[in-house]
């Protein structure tokens, strides 16, 4: 077994903007599959090469060798422990098949075919590795589909390599979601925090510079109050999203009544700063009630209000209503701005932000993650440029004694999810 000598990897996070003049198109790995002959006969290859099945299976992380259409002709215990009894059901399979990736199914040949796949890093390290004949490693995000739903953040390594004459790809995932959740919370706790911190220590100074002027310190302290409060929420915020990522988070279920939370939802967010010079609008609000926990439906909404409200030109208007779908209960905030395709497949990444600012990006995976791990509904959004941008968030009337994680298409709407 011959490979290439060592080489510096490269680094590229799905999520950053490429560094290439486009995406990868999906067109570039969609090249069809070996027939099981020639898989069984490329298993027989690497298993002739000595100790390589002993060496990978005593090494932790997972490890896969995939042949030239990356289909898997070997792996050790970890990889295969992903999601399948044993080697002979997972080979041939492609690495996001084995590791349950939601979009593995979705491009017409599987695994690396569909528009989702265009900014994957793991599909991007066996590309470059393939194309340059030298390593590859980059940093990939993605979501495992039910009933985990779990958000993973990947190390892939990419290493070509000859076997009696034929290329195949060792490919080494190092699971880093750990690392990269901590560091993602960490900012997003310091960034909100400060500043609530920061205004509030403003106030405070005023008001003692203001002891004479009774009226206006009375006013002062009301606005510090209304800070306290949201200093609160966001620290109890950071820590339900915390919870809910561990998959710690207690629900606590109860009936709510949509037309009292929204009123609620408006009149609060109506102080927030993203609210300045725009307006939300409740419309289309229905009168029933549902069972499902408050406060963890609150944060969904809140979260929505606010990103509508930062995409609004100032002037604008966001509207925020709720509809009765049968034995579902759509809540939908629209706004006019329009979500360009490389942002759209990225949309629920963990940490992925338009806004390039520290501590921003985990508002829309929070959504997709409190609303379909822990309320068993279904968060989606539609978009166009002409009609705008709605996020929704579809959860059953009645709450699910067993817990589920819908198999939902990030783009559907309540017609076709």
């Amino acid at each position: 077994m011959d490979t290439p000598p060592a080489q510096r990897p490269s680094t590229l996070s799905s999520s950053e903007p490429s560094t290439r003049d486009d995406d990868l198109p999906s067109s570039l790995a969609a090249e069809g599959r070996e027939s099981d002959e020639t898989i069984a006969r490329q298993m027989g290859l690497i298993a002739q090469v000595p100790f390589v099945q002993r060496l990978i299976n005593a090494l932790p992380n997972a490890i896969a060798i995939v042949n030239s259409r990356r289909q898997v002709v070997a792996a050790n215990r970890a990889m295969v422990a992903l999601g399948w009894a044993d080697m002979a059901a997972a080979a041939g399979k492609r690495p996001g098949e084995i590791i349950g990736c939601e979009h593995a199914d979705a491009g017409e040949d599987g695994c690396g075919t569909s528009v989702h796949c265009s900014r994957c890093g793991a599909l991007r390290a066996v590309l470059d590795s393939v194309l340059t004949g030298e390593q590859s490693t980059q940093e990939t995000r993605l979501r495992l589909g039910p009933p985990s739903c779990e958000a993973l953040d990947l190390m892939v390594t990419a290493t070509p390599i000859e076997v009696h004459g034929e290329q195949f790809t060792v490919c080494v995932l190092e699971d880093i979601s750990d690392r990269k959740r901590l560091a993602v919370l960490s900012r997003a706790f310091f960034h909100d925090v400060l500043n609530t911190v920061g205004a509030i220590q403003g106030y405070a100074n005023l008001i003692s510079r203001k002891r004479s002027d009774p009226k206006l310190a009375e006013s002062l302290v009301e606005r510090l109050a209304m800070l306290s409060r949201e200093l609160m929420e966001e620290i109890q915020s950071h820590r339900d999203l915390l919870y809910a990522e561990s998959g710690d988070l207690a629900v606590d279920v109860g009936p709510v009544v949509p037309a009292a939370l929204l009123g609620r939802l408006v009149e609060s967010v109506a102080q927030h700063p993203c609210a300045a010079d725009r307006h939300l609008k409740l419309a289309n609000t229905w009168h029933g009630s549902l069972i499902t926990d408050a406060r963890l439906l609150m944060r969904i909404l809140v979260n929505m209000v606010k990103n509508a409200l930062e995409a609004t030109d100032s002037g604008g208007t966001a509207v925020i209503g709720c509809t009765d779908r049968g034995d579902e209960v759509e809540f939908s905030v629209h706004n006019a701005s329009y979500i360009p395709p490389d942002v759209q497949i990225q949309v629920f990444q963990r940490s992925f932000s338009t806004k390039g600012q520290p501590g921003r990006g985990i508002g829309t995976h929070s959504m997709k993650l409190l609303g379909e791990r822990y309320l068993h509904g279904r968060v989606y959004f539609r978009t166009s440029e002409t009609e705008g941008t709605t996020f929704a968030v579809a959860l059953p009337k009645a709450f699910p004694a067993v817990p589920s994680c819908p198999d939902s298409d990030p783009f559907a709407g309540p017609q076709d999810a």
